[in-house]
This record gives structure tokens, sequence and C-alpha cells, in this order.
């Protein structure tokens, strides 16, 4: 135990520079792409209805309140913490960090949102995700030392976001428009190491198609922005980012 905790304290440093760029990385480089495509494709959308304003006045809705299911696939990013394979016969890594983790599968939720114009809504949604399994390396791993001499957990990850729509008619079609979002989500994470609830930005784009008077569907892909610290256990911190792709099927009144 002695030689383990010396090994331990000597890799702090290196586990706590790694863990850092590891972050900075991460976020920096799907947060900061996905903000400037999504800033364009609001600036592609103002510039369309502001060139077609006429168009704006013959699509208004007289259903403008919704409520609908959601299905689809969703995964969490757990494997973000997980080092790259290492030929070291003991890596300091594998002390505080995940080696392996499972996740991604079929999702569910609900959504109620209410239209303004054909061109704008506001939409809340609850979406919960697959549960992720994290693992931890035997018997190298710290982690069994603070949890019971647990190798492994199950993660749950819930949602509950509020996002602006801005849509835009496709031309040549009938009833079907492109839209994207922007807004924010509440983040549940629920296991054995925390149950607590962060709040993140969220983004989206998609189609919908109005296949009647009162029924609509809706095609779309979302990503919710996650949270991280660099910590000698940074899964105590973690708030995995969320990415999904979903079918809804919703009711106007």
């Amino acid at each position: 135990m002695t030689q383990k905790l010396s090994l331990f304290l000597g890799s702090l440093r290196c586990r706590a520079i790694y863990i850092h760029r590891h972050f900075h990385k991460f976020i920096s480089h799907y947060l900061g792409a996905k903000r400037r495509q999504l800033l364009g494709l609001f600036l592609l959308q103002l510039y369309y209805i502001n060139a077609y304003p006429i168009d704006a006045q013959k699509v208004e809705k007289r259903h403008p309140l919704y409520i609908g299911v959601t299905g689809g696939y969703g995964s969490t990013t757990w494997a973000g913490l997980v080092p790259a394979p290492s030929d070291d016969e003991f890596d300091p890594l594998k002390i505080s960090l995940p080696v392996n983790a499972s996740e991604g599968g079929a999702l569910w939720g609900f959504e109620a949102g209410y239209e303004f114009s054909s061109f704008f809504a506001v939409e809340a949604n609850y979406m919960q995700y697959p549960p992720a399994k994290v693992g931890f390396a035997v018997p190298e791993s710290s982690f069994p030392d603070f949890h019971n001499g647990a190798t492994e957990f199950i993660s749950k990850t819930d949602t509950i976001s509020l996002a602006a729509k801005l849509m835009v008619p496709i031309p040549r079609t009938k009833g079907i428009r492109f839209y994207s979002s922007v807004g924010g989500a509440g983040i549940r994470r629920n296991d054995i190491i925390i149950n607590y609830w962060h709040f993140s930005p969220s983004f989206g784009f998609g189609f919908t198609y109005d296949m009647s008077e009162h029924w609509m569907t809706e095609f779309g892909g979302n990503y919710i922005a996650g949270y991280g610290e660099s910590a000698v256990h940074p899964e105590d911190y973690y708030f995995p980012f969320l990415y999904t792709a979903f079918f809804k099927l919703a009711y106007r009144f």
C-alpha cells in the first residue's frame, strides 16, 4: 500500500498536466467548431428569411402549440477520459483514469413547443440517454480505495433543455423546413459518485415535415456541451458531452 501511494503521489503532476491538456483539446475542438458552424447556419437562415419575407405570410400556423415523443440514438463521451494505450508495464495514468468505457444506444424522450411563426419556435425537451459503464484497471487504480472496492460503475444521464429554433422552408417542397437551434440544457448525472445537475449550452439542426394540419415529424441531431476539471480523479467532476440523432412525432393543438 505504501509503494502504491508513493507512486500515486509521484505521478500526480504528470496526470494533472495530461488531463488538463486532454480537456482543453477536447472542449476547444468540439465546442468551438460547433459554435462556428451553427453561427454560420443561423446567419444563412436569417438571410433567407430577410430575402423571402412574403412567404412568411402564406405559411403561418393555425395550431402553434405542439407536444410529441422522441426516439433515436444517443451517446455520452466517457471514452474521452480513457488514455491512449501504453506499452509501459506500469502506466501511472491507470491510477486515477478509467481504462474502458461502454456507452451509446437507444434514447427516448418528450417534447413540447410553441411556434410563434413558421420561422421561429421555442421548444422544451426531456431526453434519457443510455447508461454508460466505466471501468478501472486492477490492481493499479486507486478508484476501489475510495468506493468500497468497486472496479467499475454505471452512470445514468438525462437532460431537460429549452431552445430557440430558427426555421426556413425548403423551396419546391410541401411542408419541409430546415432548422437550427440554440439553447441551454440541464444535464443530470446519476451514479455511485454523484447525483447532480449541471447547466450547459446545447445546439441542434434538422428537418421538420408537416404531414397534415395536426401531425408533424422531425429528423435531426443535437449536441450538448459537457464539463470537466483537471483533477486527480476527473470522474468525480465530469459531465459527459452528449450527442443525439433522433426522430420525433408531434401533434399540434
